[in-house]
């Protein structure tokens, strides 16, 4: 299978996994998916699973590492001039929430 349908699979599984409360394994499948994510011409992908990476973190209580990766996410659509869309929008209240 290629790197970037296995970054698809492992991202949906790891938001399964995080939803049944098995935030160990979501975390180490978003980090895979993560590393695949690099043979993506795209940006979106891995500021997606950033995203969802910073969500299984803050329910790990790890909110400093959470906000890190919102912040790479937010930079990586800015830079690519995505700052317009419901996505960018999504990950910046992510930000402020994690702010509060």
């Amino acid at each position: 299978m290629n790197p970037i349908m296995e970054m698809g699979q492992l991202n949906k599984m790891a938001m399964d996994r995080c939803n049944r409360g098995d935030l160990a394994n979501a975390k180490f499948m978003l980090r895979q998916a993560l590393m695949r994510s690099r043979a993506c011409t795209s940006p979106l992908p891995g500021a997606r699973i950033r995203n969802n990476l910073a969500i299984v973190l803050t329910m790990r209580g790890k909110a400093d590492c959470a906000r890190k990766l919102l912040g790479e996410a937010l930079e990586t659509l800015n830079a690519h001039r995505l700052g317009h869309t419901k996505f960018h929008e999504q990950v910046r209240k992510g930000m402020e929430q994690l702010a509060a």
